[in-house]
């Protein structure tokens, strides 16, 4: 840190010494910058405006049903539409730019100096500003007013012959969507006449599968049951005697025989209903038959003689509850047979069937993808037929020119003015910037300090200087003619600003240069 504040002030200290060298740079500097800033040429802009009317009655009569520009679209139709090389050749002829352009390099030079200097924006929603710039600011008025009359005879948006080649194109398309809609139609109904067997349901192949496993364990879980509850009435009924004896069974078997009689008239018609739904070997037809001449014995016997001893009702009704579980878990191993059955068939066609569903899959979706694109089409054909028929009948888009070009009276560039502004403090840094540079190319020792640094000696002394009062007053005399000469460099830019603020040196520059004599007027 010491080092560097040591540096600067020895920069500083070699400013002070050279400060009539950096005043001298300045001036020069200055004196040809004010040369450079009073010879540029000026250059005036002509600025013109232009509204496209799009917000007719058909607008919102037609969204959504015809062909529709956005604003970037349009922009970028009309920068395309002035900018082409035609429409600048129309513009050199209007503006009456033939005499800057003698040979055909010129021409080419010309042109693309207009394409360069011309400016298209966008001010809002369908406000455009056309504008250029030129050393003559009849020139430039005269380009800008030609640019206004192409745009509006080209008209801004979708021309004619646009939609004349876009529907021709979507006929084209739809012609090939079509081909190509009936040829995956019939790919697809091959596909479905050929594997018409195996083609999975609404809900495939694997749902299928999962569904026929599913009602396999249900049915296993029922099967388990019926038989624990088998199980069980037979063992109850080997601890129920088959026979009691008359006393005990009139006692207790009151009303026996009606419901003896009840049960067998419904197991008489669950008979018939199982003979018209099943054959005659059928497991749930044999054990209902079981079960009725069980009941028709005990009828039987009951008519007979008082005997000593009778059935046991109970005995009886858990045979019949036993001959009822045999017949569901009959019908039970017939369901689960079925099933079974039905996922062995299942299992054989896994090898085929993915293969069947994918394909089935990528048929189904080309035919889905085709037919959308073909119905887009036709939608898209209708809109630009009823587009070509707007513009064909009315006037979709209409232009006003809000602000017509005039001829500039005041130069849009070079500020003149800022840049004498900043000339005294360009003058006076290119002036320190040599005198440094040249200071720290020779490296002077100035200081004690700095040359006990470079050199490993012992500095015995310093010899200081001694200002005798007439040096002083020479050197005071010198402070005040730096000051004036300081002073004469700021007052010499500020005379040439207020000389172009005026317009004094535009007739000189217009001679020297030799411009049009509107610019030497302005």
């Amino acid at each position: 840190m010491p080092q560097a504040l040591d540096q600067l002030l020895a920069l500083l200290r070699l400013v002070r010494r050279e400060r009539w060298t950096c005043l001298a740079i300045a001036w020069v500097v200055a004196v040809a910058g004010c040369l450079v800033v009073s010879l540029l040429p000026a250059r005036y802009e002509s600025t013109a405006r232009i509204y496209a009317d799009t917000d007719g009655m058909l607008g919102p009569l037609l969204k959504g049903i015809t062909v529709e520009t956005d604003l970037s679209r349009q922009l970028d139709v009309m920068q395309r539409t002035i900018l082409s090389r035609p429409n600048l050749e129309r513009v050199i002829e209007r503006a009456g730019l033939s005499a800057r352009a003698p040979d055909p390099i010129a021409r080419e030079r010309l042109l693309a100096e207009l394409k360069a200097g011309i400016r298209v924006t966008s001010q809002g929603w369908n406000l455009f500003s056309v504008a250029y710039r030129d050393r003559d600011p009849a020139a430039a008025q005269r380009v800008v007013a030609a640019l206004l009359e192409i745009f509006v005879a080209t008209n801004l948006g979708v021309s004619r012959e646009d939609l004349v080649v876009a529907r021709r194109f979507i006929e084209d398309q739809i012609a090939l969507q079509g081909r190509a809609l009936d040829e995956a139609e019939r790919r697809l109904a091959e596909f479905q006449k050929r594997n018409a067997g195996v083609l999975p349901g609404e809900q495939g192949y694997f749902a299928s599968l999962q569904e026929v496993r599913r009602e396999i364990a249900e049915t296993r879980r029922e099967l388990d049951a019926a038989r624990a509850e088998r199980a069980a009435l037979q063992r109850q009924l080997a601890g129920v005697p088959p026979t009691v004896s008359a006393a005990r069974a009139a006692a207790t078997g009151l009303g026996e025989g009606r419901r003896i009689a009840d049960e067998l008239a419904a197991l008489r018609r669950r008979l018939v209903e199982l003979e018209a739904r099943f054959t005659d070997r059928h497991p749930d037809v044999l054990a209902t038959r079981e079960a009725i001449a069980v009941l028709e014995g005990r009828v039987a016997g009951s008519g007979e003689s008082a005997p000593t001893t009778v059935s046991n009702p109970v005995y009886e009704q858990i045979r019949v509850r036993i001959a009822q579980k045999e017949a569901e878990i009959a019908n039970l191993e017939s369901r689960l047979g079925r099933a079974e059955a039905q996922l062995a068939r299942l299992e054989d066609q896994g090898r085929i069937m993915p293969e069947i569903e994918a394909e089935l899959k990528r048929l189904t979706r080309d035919y889905e993808v085709i037919k959308r694109n073909y119905d887009e089409l036709l939608a898209r054909r209708e809109a630009a037929r009823i587009a070509e028929e707007v513009d064909t009948r009315t006037d979709r888009v209409s232009f006003r020119v809000v602000e017509p070009a005039t001829a500039p009276l005041l130069p849009a560039s070079p500020p003149r003015l800022l840049m004498l502004a900043s000339l005294p403090l360009l003058a006076g840094a290119a002036g320190v910037g040599v005198v440094v540079l040249r200071g720290l190319v020779r490296d002077p020792f100035d200081s004690v300090r700095k040359l006990q640094r470079t050199y490993p000696l012992r500095v015995l002394g310093a010899v200081s200087e001694v200002v005798t009062p007439r040096e002083r007053a020479r050197r005071r005399r010198e402070d005040l003619v730096f000051a004036a000469a300081t002073g004469l460099l700021f007052v010499l830019v500020a005379s040439l600003a207020v000389a172009e603020r005026l317009q004094l040196v535009a007739p000189l520059r217009a001679r020297l240069l030799d411009l049009p004599a509107a610019s030497a007027a302005t």
